[in-house]
């Protein structure tokens, strides 16, 4: 049996979070991630966007709070400078950007985008 797209899960890299999520994020769903300020749900949208980016897939990061460079290349290790190249980041600074940034979403969906996130 062949496991078509929708049925593959994307791995947070933290083989925990993927069995307590039942193997991993599913496709074609919007997942919310919420806790305290410092609980790591930027660092797990990250994660997210690095495995996405290995699957061969891009990801569109939408950072409403700053996107850090010095984190995702922590994360990210020797291979940042490559996949750096496959993650598309908006960082809006008002609800009008934001808005805009969501709709050039719409505008760029291919198969070629395995994930969007919405930092805030």
């Amino acid at each position: 049996m062949t496991i078509t797209e929708a049925q593959k899960k994307l791995s947070s890299g933290c083989t925990p979070i993927d069995d307590l999520i039942g193997g991993g994020f599913e496709h074609g769903i919007i997942t919310e991630a919420y806790g305290e300020a410092g609980s790591g749900k930027t660092n797990l949208a990250i994660q997210l966007a690095i495995s996405c980016a290995k699957q061969g897939k891009k990801a569109i990061f939408i950072d409403t709070e700053g996107f850090s460079p010095d984190r995702f290349r922590q994360i990210a290790g020797n291979d940042a400078g490559e996949l750096a190249k496959t993650i598309i980041i908006y960082e809006p600074t008002d609800f009008q950007s934001q808005y805009t940034a969501i709709r050039d979403c719409e505008k760029i969906m291919n198969r070629e985008i395995g994930l969007i996130i919405l930092d805030s």
